[in-house]
C-alpha cells in the first residue's frame, strides 16, 4: 500500500520531502523524532487522497501540550 500522506520542511518557503506515512498521527510522531535545531521551522503534511495541506510549526511537534492539527485546504 502506497502512504496517503507526504511529509515536507519549509525551507525559505520551499518544500523539501522527507517521507511518506499512512496517517496524520503518524505523520505528528515522525515529525517529533527530527531534531527540533530550529523551532521556528514549519512542516507541511499533503494528503494525497483529498489534496488537504496540513502546516505544524517545529515549535507545536514539540510541545508538551496537545494540540490539534490544523488543515488547509488545497486550493
Amino acid at each position: 500500500m502506497i502512504p496517503r500522506f507526504d511529509l515536507f520542511i519549509l525551507e525559505n518557503g520551499a518544500p523539501r520531502w522527507l517521507e511518506a506515512v499512512d496517517n496524520l498521527e503518524h505523520a505528528k510522531s515522525r515529525l517529533k523524532l527530527l531534531p527540533a535545531v530550529d523551532l521556528t521551522n514549519h512542516f507541511l503534511v499533503l494528503d494525497q487522497k483529498t489534496g488537504n495541506k496540513t502546516v505544524l510549526s517545529a515549535a507545536e511537534i514539540h510541545s508538551t501540550k496537545p494540540q490539534a492539527l490544523s488543515q488547509q485546504t488545497a486550493t
